[in-house]
């Protein structure tokens, strides 16, 4: 239940472990590999998961860097066309661009790498524009919107690189930083470094810790649903017993319970009975453990509601 949940995860309220859970899940099936008491458990575990989704904040907010970037930019730039310019085109600068996509699609990208090959592959899969690195001095202040995520050990986006002024929004999510320091001082800047996404993100992770207390409430009322219907499944063997013993009765038993043929109840009224009887006796096994008593009852109601049948016919 708590893997399921996110509770257990590196990172509070994450979901990926519970697609591989589900992936395991379906593969156990397809091997005849889940018996009915841990696929009834399975059930009640993805649905606790599901309402503690829905109802709580376990998974509320980004907790990764990236999408966290984001979360900074749209509060700064909302849904307003920009020009924005991802410098760095590796796996996490990959990451970005789709983030950027995704969360800001009104701006216009571009991509611009150290090798040009690698911008360009990038670039044409997203259907972006790309430019040389070695232009970037040259082309740096056409963008009011650049997020930089390259591996240099000295910054590569520099002070005078902006020739103009005007309302610019950089998050530098390299380490060591790649955006000068002095950028920060310039009219109309507002950069975020990895320190301030870093913020973003410790602010969500406690928003879920908060969480937690609900999400576990969630997760104790499934588990009480999970052990009241295994306290009536291991009866099953017994009430599947009876309720064949019940229809054997049911269609032959004529002369024992003294009703004229002609008012006999149909087989199928009388497999209705059945049910019915059964149905009540699992319902008073949920509620007591007197089990003897419960079968007694559930014969003499079968008994009682066949003759009513037959009364009304």
């Amino acid at each position: 239940f708590r893997v399921a949940a996110g509770l257990d995860s590196q990172i509070i309220g994450d979901y990926e472990i519970q697609g591989q859970l589900k992936t395991s899940i379906a593969i156990a099936r397809e091997e005849h590999m889940i018996g009915p008491i841990m696929d009834r458990t399975i059930n009640y575990v993805f649905q606790a998961s599901k309402k503690i989704r829905t109802n709580t904040k376990l998974s509320s907010g980004t907790v990764s860097v990236s999408f966290a970037a984001m979360e900074w930019l749209h509060e700064h730039v909302g849904d307003t066309p920009h020009k924005a310019l991802l410098i760095g085109a590796g796996k996490f600068g990959s990451t970005v661009c789709h983030s950027l996509q995704h969360y800001l699609p009104a701006c216009e990208l571009t991509v611009c790498n150290r090798t040009y090959a690698t911008a360009q592959k990038l670039a044409g899969n997203l259907g972006v524009a790309c430019i040389p690195f070695e232009s970037l001095a040259e082309n740096i202040s056409h963008f009011d919107v650049i997020v930089v995520s390259t591996a240099s050990q000295e910054p590569i986006v520099l002070r005078n690189h902006f020739t103009t002024e005007q309302q610019r929004f950089v998050v530098d999510l390299s380490i060591p930083s790649n955006v000068e320091i002095g950028v920060k001082d310039l009219p109309g800047m507002h950069l975020a470094n990895v320190d301030d996404i870093s913020a973003i993100l410790e602010r969500n992770i406690e928003i879920r810790r908060s969480e937690v207390p609900l999400a576990e409430e969630i997760i104790s009322d499934f588990e009480q649903e999970f052990y009241a219907w295994l306290h009536t499944y291991k009866h099953t063997p017994a009430i599947r017993h009876m309720k064949q013993q019940l229809m054997e009765f049911g269609k032959s038993g004529k002369a024992s319970l003294s009703i004229n043929e002609s008012e006999y109840p149909s087989d199928t009224d009388v497999e209705k009975i059945v049910q019915e009887t059964v149905n009540g006796l699992v319902l008073n096994l949920k509620s007591s453990a007197a089990k003897g008593c419960h079968v007694i009852e559930a014969y003499h109601q079968f008994f009682n509601q066949m003759v009513m049948t037959a009364q009304s016919v």
